[in-house]
């Protein structure tokens, strides 16, 4: 067993502290992913709101490999297959957008 302390100058509950404690580490564990999956602590990227969209998108891709259950490997090489496979995009693409996946995690982006 393994004691934490966390420090807060929010004035709230045991229970919502549980959770903006998970909350915090969630977020962490996906820039961990981005950091070691998609290299963005080492991104150059500065101008106007292009790094931001550049997150974005790379956030998008993880999930997308990530979410695409067909090919089994890792997240390492299901980019190598994405960077020389545009079949392989293909596929992750479709898949998502059977599954619903654009339509409904990003319905704003699609309507016209």
């Amino acid at each position: 067993m393994s004691i934490r302390y966390y420090i807060s100058s929010k004035n709230i509950d045991a229970r919502a502290f549980v959770y903006a404690i998970s909350k915090h580490w969630q977020i962490e564990s996906m820039h961990w992913m981005l950091d070691m999956k998609m290299n963005e602590d080492a991104s150059r990227i500065r101008r106007g709101n292009a790094a931001g969209i550049i997150s974005g998108i790379k956030k998008m891709a993880l999930n997308l490999l990530r979410d695409y259950k067909s090919f089994k490997a890792g997240l390492k090489r299901k980019r190598k297959k994405a960077a020389v496979s545009t079949c392989y995009i293909e596929e992750v693409l479709a898949a998502c957008a059977a599954l619903g996946f654009w339509c409904e995690k990003n319905s704003n982006l699609t309507e016209t």
